[in-house]
């Protein structure tokens, strides 16, 4: 599972890098308090974080996964503002939609739709 912060570079750019750092480090903690310990979070680079869920054994496991409930986006309070930021999340499935990690990802970013994970949205999969 891929999850992209939407506009994130607007972050940076209007309340420089440590409003962007304090962005990025909100949303590692909600992520965290979603995945369970059988799972792997990893920030990707930039705005990306990537959840790897284990013992996937169909597409209604991942579709139901914690994760997919967790709010990547939402309101943020940095330096006493209220920043805004959606987040596009998408799931393609080992060894079915490529035989890799980087092919897994790269499926995601060449298909990317932005969809945001804080709402009951469906979820694109890729590969197919």
């Amino acid at each position: 599972m891929l999850i992209d912060l939407d506009n994130f570079k607007q972050v940076n750019d209007s309340f420089g890098h440590r409003a962007g750092d304090a962005v990025l480090k909100e949303v590692a903690q909600r992520l965290a308090a979603c995945v369970r310990r059988a799972d792997t979070l990893a920030r990707h680079g930039g705005d990306e974080f990537v959840v790897v869920i284990s013992e996937v054994n169909a597409e209604l496991t991942a579709r139901s996964s914690p994760t997919r409930s967790c709010r990547a986006g939402g309101e943020f309070r940095v330096d006493g503002r209220t920043l805004t930021l959606g987040a596009s999340i998408g799931i393609s499935l080992y060894p079915a939609d490529a035989g890799d990690g980087d092919a897994l990802l790269r499926k995601r970013r060449r298909r990317d739709v932005p969809r945001q994970a804080a709402g009951p949205q469906p979820v694109p999969f890729y590969g197919r």
